[in-house]
């Protein structure tokens, strides 16, 4: 879950290789026909950052964004990190004893670890605007410590205004994408409709 080096270093990379792919495209200097950013867990934390600093920007948007088992709250202050530790067998030996260390102890924990605040939207994109964003698929499973950030950020970018649609799946480990299960099919079936989607409503938006 931890990048190597300081923390704001995995977030400067993301933006500089999407603003390199603009400019490196596999069309060859032709604007992408369409771009779709991803990541699971970690990686799905700098997806929803990257989306973030993104509509700040006077730059090419991606078009959408899946974002996988993510981690969206750095300081950790959400129910499921206690009442799913138990059933969280992939994330439990690092993250099983986070809910018994006094929130102030964490946070500052976190802060010397990242290097940065973990408050900071760059980090915690739960704490941002999340207006405006473009329409975004999470998946969790309802088993797993992290998924109540998945459904804080579904209900509040929702309240904003923005497109997010979140589906979960019982009793799976974090990241079940990366196993030989059924569920994993079901899973990248939903990533291919999402994506099918989204392709048909800009088809429409741009006739």
């Amino acid at each position: 879950m931890i990048p190597d080096g300081k923390r704001a270093k995995g977030i400067e990379d993301c933006r500089y290789a999407y603003q390199w792919l603009l400019v490196n495209n596999p069309y060859h200097k032709q604007e992408c026909h369409r771009i779709y950013a991803a990541g699971d867990s970690a990686g799905g934390n700098l997806t929803l950052s990257l989306i973030g600093w993104l509509k700040h920007q006077n730059i090419r948007q991606v078009d959408a964004a899946i974002a996988i088992c993510p981690c969206i709250d750095s300081t950790f202050s959400y129910g499921s990190l206690s009442y799913n530790a138990k059933t969280d067998f992939l994330l439990n030996p690092f993250m099983g004893k986070f809910h018994r260390v006094p929130q102030f102890l964490l946070l500052i924990w976190v802060a010397i670890l990242f290097r940065i605040n973990p408050r900071d939207p760059q980090i915690s994109p739960i704490f941002a605007n999340l207006s405006g964003l473009p329409p975004i698929l999470i998946q969790a499973s309802d088993t797993e410590m992290m998924v109540d950030d998945s459904r804080r950020y579904t209900n509040k970018a929702r309240s904003q205004g923005s497109d997010v649609r979140l589906q979960t799946w019982s009793n799976m480990l974090h990241v079940w994408h990366l196993f030989d299960l059924e569920e994993a099919d079901e899973a990248y079936i939903e990533i291919s409709k999402f994506i099918d989607q989204c392709d048909d409503e800009l088809e429409k938006a741009a006739s």
